[in-house]
C-alpha cells in the first residue's frame, strides 16, 4: 500500500494523519507506541511489537530475504500482493520455521497476486 501525504502543521512541528483504513490493518490505536527511524532518506514508522516477536519476525525476513528480493522482484514484474500485512507475515513466520513448503507458498502468491496492467 503506498500513499502520497503532506505534513501537517501542529504547533512549532509538522504532523502526518494517517488513515483510519491504515490504523485499523495495522492494529494501531491513539495508545500504541510508534517506533520512528531513518536511515537519512526514509522515514519508517511501524507499531511497537514486544521484543520477542520483533526478533522473530526479523529473523524470518532475513531467512526469507522478503525484505528486498522478494517484494522487489514482484514490483518489477508488475506484481503487487493483496494479502493483509498479517496475513504476509505468517506466511513469512511458517516459511522461516520450516512449516511451510514450496507448494505452500505458491499457491500463497497464485491467490494473493494482482498484475498490474500498466
Amino acid at each position: 500500500m503506498n500513499m502520497i501525504k503532506k505534513l501537517t502543521k501542529h504547533g512549532n512541528s509538522l504532523a502526518i494523519i494517517i488513515d483510519r483504513a491504515v490504523l485499523n490493518l495495522l492494529k494501531i490505536d491513539a495508545d500504541t507506541p510508534l517506533d520512528i527511524s531513518t536511515d537519512g532518506q526514509v522515514l519508517v514508522i511501524s507499531p511497537v511489537r514486544d521484543d520477542a516477536h520483533r526478533d522473530k519476525f526479523k529473523k524470518a525476513l532475513e531467512s526469507t530475504n522478503r525484505g528486498s528480493s522478494i517484494s522487489g522482484f514482484l514490483s518489477l514484474n508488475g506484481f503487487e500482493i493483496e494479502a493483509d500485512e498479517e496475513e504476509f507475515e505468517k506466511i513469512i513466520l511458517a516459511v522461516a520455521e520450516g512449516k511451510f513448503h514450496k507448494a505452500e507458498v505458491a499457491e500463497f502468491f497464485r491467490k494473493n497476486h494482482i498484475l498490474d496492467d500498466a
